[in-house]
């Protein structure tokens, strides 16, 4: 009976489980490049959020889009698409203007979509259906002009909101964009100031917390330090997928009404150190937050605590 507990909405019990999937209108390839299809991610992602669906699977093709979400047992299922569609199209066409030559009435979706619903019995099967076209889509393609062709293979990528890692993250690049990525994380660890063992063995701590994920996976935990005359915020065995314009804040909330930003991530694996102005009042702004500033998505916190 606890399957039942678990989907009691209101005075109603049960499941609104779909099988979305829409097109660019068209089907222009507009998310050829990761950090395009992690754009559209985080704005359907956005999207789902704010009209309580919870998305259980997706895929961001070059062209199109699947979706398997659970839809609030009072929304119809074209409430939810009309929800998804119109708001990732907007904060989309926010992080890329250059998009509107392209559309220029603004509509970067096709009005076409589909849904089929699935009963909770082969929610499995949907799911193997996504994985099925992400294996077909490995499949060599040749690249063609932005209007697409029938006979093409579709190059996507999978992403399992509910189940998702930064292994699965990872596992998303390309070769080359994993060497990238790697080389620009290496980089960006050997420039990080870091403390030695003197200091380390000298310093003060002051508060710390575990890393709490939000939107996204994250581990790690956050130091508040005492060095000599300065403050230190410290990542320690942190590790987070990356994301457009992360910047790490101190917060009395976990919103962005009262904040100090300390700037942008300076990596998103190792131990890394953060110098902390000395006018901040780490009392009253006691909350670490990794925050996506285009889209005002919180992507992970950490709370402080005192150290006794």
């Amino acid at each position: 009976m606890s399957i039942y507990k678990s989907n009691t909405h209101g005075h109603s019990v049960g499941w609104s489980l779909w099988h979305f999937q829409w097109c660019t209108k068209y089907r222009y390839k507009v998310f050829t490049k990761q950090k395009l299809k992690n754009i559209c991610l985080i704005a359907i992602l956005e999207a789902a959020k704010r009209s309580r669906i919870k998305i259980l699977e997706m895929e961001v093709d070059r062209d199109h889009v699947h979706v398997v979400a659970s839809l609030p047992m009072t929304m119809a299922p074209t409430q939810a698409l009309q929800y998804l569609k119109g708001f990732s199209a907007r904060l989309i066409f926010a992080q890329l203007p250059k998009l509107k030559s392209s559309y220029p009435k603004g509509h970067l979706w096709s009005p076409g979509k589909f849904a089929a619903s699935i009963g909770h019995i082969t929610l499995e099967k949907a799911k193997n259906y996504i994985e099925e076209h992400h294996a077909k889509a490995l499949l060599p393609t040749q690249e063609s002009s932005l209007r697409s062709e029938a006979e093409e293979l579709p190059e996507g990528q999978p992403f399992r909101a509910r189940r998702m890692s930064i292994k699965d993250s990872m596992a998303t690049m390309t070769a080359a964009e994993k060497e990238q990525f790697e080389k620009e994380v290496d980089e960006a660890q050997q420039n990080v100031a870091s403390m030695d063992e003197e200091n380390l063995e000298t310093a003060i701590l002051l508060a710390q917390g575990e890393f709490k994920p939000r939107a996204h996976e994250v581990i790690g935990k956050a130091l508040l330090i005492q060095a000599d005359d300065a403050k230190i915020l410290r990542f320690e065995d942190f590790e987070t997928i990356n994301g457009p314009d992360l910047h790490i804040w101190f917060a009395s909330s976990l919103g962005d009404e009262d904040y100090v930003d300390l700037g942008p991530i300076k990596a998103t694996k190792g131990n890394i150190n953060y110098a902390v102005p000395a006018n901040v009042d780490t009392n009253k702004y006691n909350k670490v937050l990794i925050w996506c500033v285009p889209f005002r998505v919180l992507f992970s916190y950490a709370e402080l605590e005192e150290k006794n």
